[in-house]
């Protein structure tokens, strides 16, 4: 999970990262961490699911394990969303509770459905399993646009990542500009689901 690194300090008036120095840490820079998060969780979660299909574990320990990982991850996100442990309210860990909940409730019908056998326990499974991996990167920003709107922000926009594959919801969000804030359609909730990269500008 990402870990803010000593030099950088919260600012919890502008609410963004500054390095020793002062200077602001461009939000792309902070959005990287999560992005190598994210995908270190994706490893992680497919390994476990691997070896639940080359019979290494059972589904119980593998539900288990499967667990830790998407609490881990969802709360690591919280936190570097937020500033910093100390800068996490009761609201904000109310939200990531919700989230691991929904995330639960997946999960138990991907178990359930292994141990009724309407699932086989073949390769296919492990791209399943890194999709909650996935799911890190939109609570991420989610947390974001949470902490933005408590600290004050009326307006936000969609900014499109600077790479191929965004899908129509994308584009006409990001062409909106600025909007009232809540207006727009959440990351994680278009087209592309997920897999969206995209991002919030608010103020």
């Amino acid at each position: 999970m990402p870990r803010t690194p000593a030099k950088f300090q919260w600012d919890a008036e502008k609410r963004q990262y500054r390095y020793e120095s002062g200077r602001a840490v461009p939000s792309s820079r902070v959005e990287g961490w999560i992005d190598k998060a994210t995908l270190n969780a994706e490893t992680r979660l497919g390994n476990l699911t691997q070896n639940l299909v080359d019979g290494k574990t059972d589904i119980f320990d593998w539900k288990l394990a499967m667990k830790d990982e998407i609490k881990n991850g969802h709360r690591a996100m919280a936190i570097v969303a937020n500033g910093g442990k100390d800068q996490m309210t009761p609201a904000a860990w109310g939200r990531v509770g919700a989230i691991v909940k929904e995330q639960y409730k997946f999960l138990d019908n991907f178990a359930r459905q292994l141990e009724n056998e309407d699932l086989a326990i073949t390769q296919a499974l492990v791209a399943r399993a890194k999709l909650y991996g996935a799911a890190l990167y939109p609570s991420y920003i989610s947390g974001v646009r949470a902490r933005e709107k408590a600290g004050g922000a009326t307006e936000e926009r969609s900014v499109l990542t600077p790479s191929d594959g965004w899908c129509d919801l994308c584009v006409s969000e990001a062409a909106r500009d600025w909007v009232s804030m809540g207006d727009l359609i959440p990351i994680g909730d278009r087209t592309c689901l997920i897999r969206c990269r995209c991002s919030y500008e608010s103020r």
